[in-house]
């Protein structure tokens, strides 16, 4: 098991805010982890948001991901706001 702790930071000419997100990767086997994550906004303006993964990984460098969450993106700054719930595939290419 590990923790992750992320400090996050947009700023803009318009806006800016922070988060902080927070994970865990928790091994179900050689292959399978569950991923928990929430993104704590550090402005009383936005909403704190979750998402959940379980990861597979097929090779040493190649994961796929089904997560269901709800911030608007699982990426940049899409992963500091906080959207629709949804559920999806994202995969892992390391190299």
């Amino acid at each position: 098991m590990a923790t992750n702790i992320s400090p996050k930071y947009f700023s803009s000419g318009v806006d800016s805010f922070g988060a902080l997100g927070i994970s865990k990767y928790i091994n179900l086997g050689d292959r399978f982890l569950i991923i928990p994550e929430i993104n704590i906004q550090l402005s009383k303006e936005s909403k704190s948001n979750k998402t959940i993964s379980l990861r597979y990984s097929y090779s040493p460098s190649r994961s796929i991901d089904l997560y269901y969450s709800n911030a608007i993106g699982i990426q940049d700054l899409g992963q500091n706001l906080k959207g629709e719930d949804k559920l999806g595939i994202k995969l892992n290419f390391n190299y």
